[in-house]
């Protein structure tokens, strides 16, 4: 099959679509990738002649593969009204399709649900064939006339079965300044995004894992991660196709999770194989605990890791518990911070905060304001509007409150 997939993601790292093209390729598929970040104007929509320009890229495709977030829909709609009305066959996958499907099933004929690369091969594999598709797992399909809602598959819990991302830039092109060029290495700008686990911990409520939480509920384990020989062997190829990426930031939920066995072997070889700068996330509530946290984060920055952002949300316990789903409290927040700043001259630390929530009190706000003063500085402050995002937990709260009535509250 003649496969074209397209990213409407800001970043064209774009993890989870390069997946995908090394699933489909190494099941003897042949992909075109295309990114298309719109990274000088994020709200704007392509215009007529870059939707040509990616139409004449494409054309020849047998099955188009689009990907996007709630914020790029817009843009993904009108890729899928593009290749739809040249009746090319085409399927909608990505976090927005995965947490609203009846939604986006009414713009596209097949949408994927949840992670997509097994399901994606089976796609192809029976279109190249013209086998029947409509009761493939993890799709959506409308075929007929006739409507099918299937159910999702069980995820692999050991992740390495999955290809390593293709980045075989010599096949992937770009829009930059409204043409579609080559893609190469400096589009990178330096830096690999990259996620060694899939899941949370967490539940907090105002995030989307809690949509992916239910619907792998009894399916998967509630986190699943690449072994150090995955993460190593792929970092060391990277390094050495692209000597410009001098930074890997890796975007697991909360890194500190990792079980200290699994981190030892990381750093250790990290630290002899890649011997780049990293950076990482974390939460407070695995890092609080003393010796072990204290030798994570030791092992971590010795492998290089320089800069780190920790998500305190609240410095109000009740704000965080009642409202937030959170059971991290400022002692918390205070124990985690006097472990990263005995590395204050090697790591950079940066804490995040929600502002502009309804439900915060003034008190709540003094008690983030107090419990900012009282951690060790230097560190970066991140503040960020809270955003109900829609079918999440906080969602539905502020829905039944009469706090949500339209898209724009």
């Amino acid at each position: 099959m003649k496969i074209t997939l397209i990213s409407t993601s800001t970043f064209p790292s774009d993890q989870g679509l390069r997946t995908l093209s090394a699933c489909l390729e190494k099941a003897g598929h042949e992909v075109l990738m295309i990114f298309l970040p719109l990274v000088e104007d994020y709200m704007r929509r392509y215009t007529k002649k870059e939707l040509e320009e990616i139409w004449n890229k494409s054309k020849n495709s047998e099955l188009v593969g689009i990907g996007s977030m709630e914020s790029t829909t817009g843009r993904a709609k009108q890729l899928i009204d593009l290749f739809q009305n040249n009746n090319v066959p085409i399927v909608w996958g990505g976090p927005h399709p995965t947490f609203f499907p009846e939604k986006c099933f009414k713009m596209c004929n097949i949408i994927a649900v949840g992670e997509a690369e097994e399901a994606l091969v089976e796609l192809a594999d029976k279109m190249e064939k013209k086998e029947d598709i409509s009761m493939i797992k993890n799709f959506w399909i409308r075929k007929d006339n006739k409507e099918y809602k299937n159910e999702v598959r069980a995820p692999p819990n050991n992740l390495d079965v999955l290809a390593q991302p293709d980045f075989d830039i010599e096949d992937q092109w770009i829009l930059e300044h409204g043409k579609l060029i080559p893609f190469e290495e400096r589009h990178f700008a330096g830096m690999l995004f990259f996620q060694t686990e899939r899941g949370c911990p967490q539940a907090c409520s105002y995030c989307t894992n809690n949509i992916l939480r239910a619907l792998y509920e009894d399916k998967a384990d509630l986190l699943r991660t690449h072994s150090v020989d995955y993460v190593i062997s792929f970092f060391r190829k990277i390094k050495n196709k692209f000597p410009s990426i001098k930074t890997i930031d890796i975007r697991d939920e909360t890194i500190t999770v990792r079980k200290t066995d699994w981190l030892r072997e990381f750093s250790r070889r990290y630290k002899k194989e890649i011997g780049i700068r990293m950076k990482c996330l974390a939460e407070p509530a695995t890092m609080a605990f003393g010796d072990v946290s204290d030798e994570k984060i030791r092992l971590l920055v010795e492998a290089g890791l320089t800069d780190i952002i920790i998500g305190i949300q609240s410095g109000s316990d009740r704000l965080n518990k009642e409202v937030y789903n959170r059971f991290i409290t400022a002692r918390h927040v205070l124990e985690c911070a006097k472990i990263i700043n005995k590395y204050k001259d090697k790591l950079t630390v940066m804490y995040d905060v929600i502002s502009c929530n309804p439900y915060e009190t003034n008190e709540d706000i003094i008690q983030t304001i107090r419990l900012l003063q009282k951690i060790p500085k230097p560190y970066f402050l991140s503040v960020n509007n809270l955003i109900f995002f829609e079918g999440t937990p906080l969602y539905k709260k502020a829905m039944d409150d009469g706090l949500i009535k339209t898209y724009n509250d």
